[in-house]
């Protein structure tokens, strides 16, 4: 295969559906690794159900936080590329497919998203936002398709961070002699997401500390 899907999940069964069903089968295209933290409401029944299909394996996931499932996925993958679904997000599968044949000398191809709002569908296309640094850190994570090998050299996520370790991670693969290339095709239609007044502070915290992990001391302070 040459992508490999990661979707973690906990007690989401309705999400995960709707996300396994936006993918639907493969014909060696990629495959979907499920990481399930033990949940308790079917999904992980139902995701045992879906491996049933030759392009979907689950694993129990080991560890206790969001990233260290995502490193458990990247050590169960065997696609050149890795793009991580998160339940609810549905996938436009047939356009990432046609983006790896195009952008396949590249390391990072940032594509775009759609987010579900209470006023309606709000856009993110990349062409409206900064590229992605140390000083604009709005990677939508959903939109980047990553060479796996890529992840192996940073050794994935930092799980001492609880809410950033996303972002560090794609600024420390950055620094690696990387090809990344800006697109405005869509890949990702994303649930809505909101942040706690306490995770929003624990968000500032980590970016302050990872703007100076990677050389901002300015930016930081």
């Amino acid at each position: 295969c040459i992508r490999a899907i990661i979707t973690p999940v906990l007690n989401d069964l309705d999400g995960l559906k709707l996300s396994a069903e936006s993918i639907g089968l493969s014909n060696g295209e990629f495959e979907h690794i499920i990481v399930d933290g033990n949940s308790t409401d079917g999904s992980y029944e139902y995701a045992i159900d879906l491996s049933s299909r030759s392009n979907t394996r689950v694993i129990k996931q080991r560890t206790h936080s969001i990233y260290g499932a995502f490193n458990e996925g990247l050590d169960e993958s065997k696609g050149e590329y890795v793009i991580y679904l998160f339940c609810g997000d549905t996938m436009n599968i047939d356009t990432v497919k046609n983006l790896v044949k195009l952008y396949g000398q590249y390391d990072i191809i940032a594509c775009s998203c759609t987010q579900r709002k209470d006023e309606g569908i709000k856009y993110y296309y990349r062409s409206e936002r900064d590229e992605i640094s140390v000083s604009s850190m709005s990677i939508l994570l959903s939109s980047l398709i990553v060479k796996l090998d890529k992840y192996k050299i940073v050794s994935g996520y930092d799980d001492n961070f609880k809410i950033s370790a996303d972002v560090d991670c794609i600024l420390k693969i950055l620094k690696t002699a990387c090809k990344i290339i800006y697109v405005d095709d869509i890949i990702v239609n994303m649930e809505e997401y909101g942040v706690s007044s306490d995770n929003y502070f624990k968000k500032i915290k980590e970016h302050t500390i990872i703007k100076y992990r990677h050389g901002s001391i300015v930016s930081a302070m």
